[in-house]
């Protein structure tokens, strides 16, 4: 119990124990002068069961909401919680809201990660999140939640990204498109970039400056 109480506030703030702690015990005996005649604990499964059936997700069950994958997460932390459409924001809600409301309606958030590694990394019961996102996406391209234009552009990449000729020739491409140009051709991201500038792709790729020896 010890453990517990500091692992929930030590992950989330560093505090050495939380603000607000609450043991529940039973009722109270005869000989003591305080205490409930009667204690009933109501346990809401709300889905869990079926999560708890899903061999890889159950792992998201081991959750102890401290909070620790949002405020680490760098996606989290450009759009906020209420991006996530649901009470569990961040990280641990993008693998736990599928199991709980379904994939059809939860499908968008497991793509909502770089899966740079991060959120496992501060997590205290180190549930596998980055491999619990790929379940979730596989599982969505196996039930058919993928559009077809998404398939078709998956296709593509995975076709110039196994061959090195091509794929050097379209990021040399990519990298003469005027990103940052008034009236870009890329009507698409219109709206985006008038919130924020895109990075401009760099003028040589990594391997040319590893090559040419730049550190």
């Amino acid at each position: 119990l010890a453990g517990f109480l500091q692992l929930t506030s030590r992950a989330a703030t560093g505090q050495p124990i939380g603000l607000f702690v609450s043991l529940i015990q039973g009722p109270r005996k005869s000989e003591e002068p305080d205490g409930p005649e009667e204690v009933h604990v109501v346990f809401v499964d709300n889905g869990r069961s079926a999560l708890y059936e899903d061999d890889a997700a159950s792992e998201a069950l081991g959750c102890v909401r401290c909070g620790a994958c949002l405020n680490i997460c760098p996606v989290y932390r450009q759009t906020g919680g209420h991006a996530y459409g649901w009470t569990y924001p961040g990280p641990i809600g993008a693998i736990i809201s599928p199991g709980l409301l379904g994939l059809d309606k939860a499908m968008p958030l497991p793509h909502a990660s770089s899966l740079c590694g991060a959120c496992e990394d501060v997590c205290p019961v180190r549930i596998p999140i980055p491999e619990l996102l790929v379940h979730w996406r596989e599982k969505a391209v196996s039930e058919g939640q993928i559009s077809k234009g998404e398939r078709f552009g998956m296709r593509m990449y995975a076709d110039i990204a196994e061959r090195p000729l091509g794929y050097s020739m379209a990021a040399s491409a990519l990298r003469r498109v005027p990103w940052r140009a008034a009236g870009t051709a890329l009507p698409v991201l219109n709206g985006w970039l008038q919130e924020r500038e895109i990075p401009e792709p760099s003028s040589k790729s990594f391997r040319k400056l590893w090559r040419e020896g730049i550190e």
